[in-house]
């Protein structure tokens, strides 16, 4: 099972938001390490756990503010993501799929959509 430190490796010198997400589930399905490892680019290879690639489905409610004072915007959110170790050895969360929609900062009539997807089929699914 692979292990990482507590603490991020870098500090953050100037922060440009805050985040807070609420409403949250994590499900996962695990995957033979080799399918989900043809849908990653170059340089990322999958991190397995328990001898699998997970794929994961997050759906939450996500509250976005700036550095200081009140999160100000809120919009649900749900992504499709595997866990990978990059080229550097540091591990990281790829995304293939992130679905979000939202208002404006002052909560008025403008909304923003945004959705990106990679599909992933195969029929050799691990049980």
């Amino acid at each position: 099972m692979p292990t990482h430190p507590a603490a991020p490796p870098e500090r953050v010198a100037v922060p440009v938001m805050r985040q807070r997400w609420d409403s949250l589930s994590f499900l996962h399905w695990p995957y033979d390490v080799d399918v989900v490892q043809r849908f990653l680019p170059a340089g990322l290879t999958v991190e397995p756990w328990d001898g699998h690639a997970w794929v994961g489905l997050v759906p939450f409610e996500m509250h976005v503010g700036g550095p200081a004072g009140p999160l100000m915007v809120r919009f649900p959110e749900t992504n499709v993501r595997t866990y990978v170790v990059g080229p550097d050895g540091r591990p990281g969360i790829w995304f293939f799929c992130s679905s979000a929609s939202g208002s404006s900062l002052s909560g008025g009539s403008l909304r923003s959509r945004s959705r990106m997807c990679v599909s992933i089929r195969s029929t050799s699914r691990s049980s």
